[in-house]
């Protein structure tokens, strides 16, 4: 009897799903800061650290469950901020030297601690794509600079993020979030060749940029 109260038991589990199969939309948005490049910049004759301060900017995530605890999340997100060349020695070369803009795409697989509660903590990591990248270089005539554009190496490359969920009703929820990238792109560009500078005659090295974000948002279940 005991046995065939087993088998039942163990049927009906075979009979119905582990768990309810459960979808998040999320928008939100962030806050970036930028590594400082290790590599020093070949800027006209003098050598330059390239600084980023951040700019606002957004995205939008879909998460799904793929146990009660496990999710795989894919998102996708802008990374701004405004560029200044510092010559060594601590000298600004002009301020701003224009602006960097970056596309982020990531796939990330999350471990949701608890999943049901009013509040949810959960980490993860993935891999991420980064492309579209430019640097916007602001005219400056003082110092003979046209302005013009950077293009950014495309880069396959991981992430890491953890946050925490604040459940506000049965379905939604405030998130905040941080989110660390590795991204150190190369520019194959030309030496300077006049005194007059085009952005092309900027001689980058690798530029160790690494943005992480801090994000605001919302999601939704479903």
């Amino acid at each position: 009897m005991r046995f065939r109260i087993l088998v039942s038991f163990l049927l009906s589990l075979v009979s119905v799903p582990l768990f309810a199969q459960t979808n998040e939309l999320g928008v939100f948005v962030n806050h970036p800061s930028f590594s400082e490049t290790s590599r020093t910049i070949h800027f006209l004759f003098d050598d330059a650290i390239l600084k980023v301060d951040s700019k606002i900017g957004y995205g939008i995530s879909f998460n799904h469950f793929l146990s009660p605890r496990l999710s795989l999340q894919a998102s996708g997100q802008t990374v701004h901020g405004d560029a200044k060349l510092v010559l060594v020695g601590g000298v600004h070369f002009t301020d701003p030297a224009g602006t960097l803009d970056l596309k982020q795409y990531d796939a990330v697989l999350l471990w949701n601690f608890v999943p049901e509660g009013p509040v949810r903590p959960y980490v993860g990591a993935g891999v991420a794509w980064i492309g579209g990248g430019k640097l916007q270089i602001a005219a400056d005539p003082a110092n003979g600079v046209h302005a013009g554009a950077i293009s950014l190496d495309n880069e396959l490359t991981w992430v890491v993020n953890g946050g925490v969920d604040f459940r506000v009703s049965h379905n939604a929820a405030v998130t905040l979030a941080a989110k660390f990238t590795h991204y150190a792109p190369r520019d194959a560009t030309t030496p300077p060749r006049a005194a007059t500078l085009d952005p092309s005659d900027v001689l980058f090295g690798p530029l160790k940029l690494d943005p992480m974000t801090l994000n605001l948002g919302m999601r939704w279940r479903f």
